[in-house]
């Protein structure tokens, strides 16, 4: 499958190393195609505007792809102690057919599941 990365890892020196050294290499180790928006686009454009990962999310659902997070950051964020991640970002990947996992070694799991769903929910 082509995969969108979509990511907030890529405005840290330590966040851009662990998305290109393990998250993109997991990825591609698990026979997927990554689709990396931070080397698809020039560093003047992403200092200019960024829209956030939220709003990626959004569009994805939109758009009727499925969805899947990645949160490996144990502190709490989300609206309230029972979520993972903001509540409507939640709710979108949950609708899509995705789901939020917690560990790089969730991915391929949680990728084949979507795989085994087809590449698109029905709208």
């Amino acid at each position: 499958m082509k995969i969108y990365m979509a990511s907030p890892l890529g405005f840290s020196e330590a966040g851009r190393s662990f998305y290109k050294d393990t998250l993109i290499r997991k990825v591609k180790r698990l026979r997927h195609k990554p689709v990396d928006p931070w080397t698809l686009t020039g560093k003047a454009k992403i200092d200019a505007v960024n829209s956030g990962t939220a709003a990626e999310i959004g569009y994805a659902f939109a758009k009727g792809k499925p969805i899947l997070g990645y949160r490996g950051d144990f502190r709490l964020s989300a609206d309230n102690e029972g979520s993972t991640v903001n509540l409507q970002v939640e709710y979108f990947i949950r609708q899509s057919g995705g789901d939020i996992v917690t560990s790089v070694a969730e991915l391929g799991p949680a990728l084949a599941k979507i795989k085994a769903a087809g590449l698109k929910r029905p709208l």
